[in-house]
C-alpha cells in the first residue's frame, strides 16, 4: 500500500472588511507555491505563480523502500510562474513503499553571487538627513539571520525611496497597527526587491496603504516606494532596511550594506545621523 502524506502551503487571502480589522486578527499573505503529488506517475511536481524566483528544500521525514531523482534534501529553483517535477521509484518492485515529505522556500536563487561591495544610496530624499536607531547586531531584534540590518529613524509618512534599482518582487499592504507583542510579528507592510546580483532588499514597517509599488514593476535607485510607518513587530516609527542572500529554502542570510553619505562611503552606525547628498 502507498501512503503519501503531504504538506501543501497555500495562499491565504482574506479581505478586508468595511471596518478597519485589526492587525492581530489578520494573516501575512504567502506566495502562491503549491505542491503536487501525481499517483499516476508517482511525481511530485512544485509550481510557481510568483514573479521572482523560489528557492526550495524538500526533506522527507519518511522515505521507505523508495529513491527520488534528487539529492537529500531536494534543494533547487523555482524560476518565476516555473514549475519542477520530481519522480519516484521503488527500490523493490514487490514490496510496499511509503515516504512523505514537507518544505520550505525562500525568495531569492541560492546560487546568486552576492556584489559584496555595491554602494547602496541612503533610502530618503536627497538632502534628507536621519538617525539611525538600532544597525548592525542590534540588541532588540537585529540578531542571528538579521544581524546585518538597520532602522531608519523616518517619522511617520516619510517618503521611502530605493537604496538600489531592481526588480519589485513581494509587497505588503494590509496592516494598520504596530507593536512589541509577539502577535505583531510578520505582520508589517514591506516591498522587498531583487538585484542584479540576486540579492534582495527589503524595506520594512510601511504604513498602510503606503506602498507605491507593485510586483513586478523595475524600480530606479532614488524611485518612491512608499512611505515610512510603524506597523508589525515595532517600538515606533521608523523604517527597516536590509539586503539578504538566500542559502537555501530554510535559511537567508543578511548582508552589511555600504552608503554613499554627503561625508563619503560608510557602514552606518547607531546613532548616527546621516544626509543624502
Amino acid at each position: 500500500m502507498r501512503v503519501v502524506l503531504c504538506v501543501f502551503l497555500v495562499l491565504l487571502q482574506i479581505p478586508l472588511a468595511a471596518g478597519l480589522a485589526s492587525t492581530q486578527e489578520l494573516s501575512a499573505p504567502r506566495p502562491q507555491i503549491t505542491a503536487h503529488y501525481e499517483a499516476s506517475d508517482h511525481s511530485l511536481r512544485f509550481i510557481s505563480q510568483e514573479p521572482a524566483p523560489y528557492t526550495l528544500t524538500v526533506r522527507f521525514p519518511r522515505f521507505e523502500n523508495a529513491t527520488i531523482d534528487c539529492e537529500q534534501p531536494c534543494t533547487f529553483v523555482l524560476a518565476p510562474h516555473g514549475q519542477r517535477r520530481f519522480s519516484f521509484a521503488k527500490l523493490r518492485p514487490l514490496d510496499p513503499w511509503r515516504f512523505n515529505y514537507r518544505y520550505r522556500y525562500q525568495r531569492g536563487d541560492y546560487r546568486a553571487q552576492p556584489q559584496l561591495k555595491f554602494v547602496y544610496h541612503l533610502p530618503y530624499a536627497r538632502g534628507a538627513n536621519y538617525k539611525i536607531g538600532q544597525a548592525y547586531d542590534g540588541s532588540f531584534t537585529h540578531k542571528g539571520k538579521n544581524r546585518f540590518a538597520l532602522d531608519f529613524g523616518l517619522p511617520l509618512g516619510t517618503p521611502v525611496h530605493a537604496a538600489r534599482a531592481g526588480q519589485v518582487i513581494w509587497t505588503v499592504d494590509r496592516f494598520a497597527e504596530g507593536g512589541i507583542d509577539d502577535a505583531f510579528r510578520g505582520k508589517d507592510n514591506r516591498v522587498e526587491i531583487l538585484h542584479a546580483d540576486g540579492t534582495i532588499g527589503l524595506y520594512g514597517h510601511l504604513q498602510r496603504h503606503g506602498v507605491k509599488v507593485s510586483p513586478g514593476d523595475l524600480v530606479q535607485t532614488g524611485q518612491l516606494l512608499g512611505y515610512s510607518g510603524n506597523t508589525g513587530y515595532s517600538g515606533g516609527p521608523h523604517m527597516h532596511f536590509h539586503v539578504s542572500r538566500t542559502v537555501s529554502g530554510e535559511e537567508k542570510q543578511t548582508l552589511p550594506t555600504l552608503f554613499l553619505t554627503s561625508q563619503g562611503l560608510k557602514i552606518l552606525k547607531s546613532g548616527h545621523t546621516y544626509l543624502r547628498p
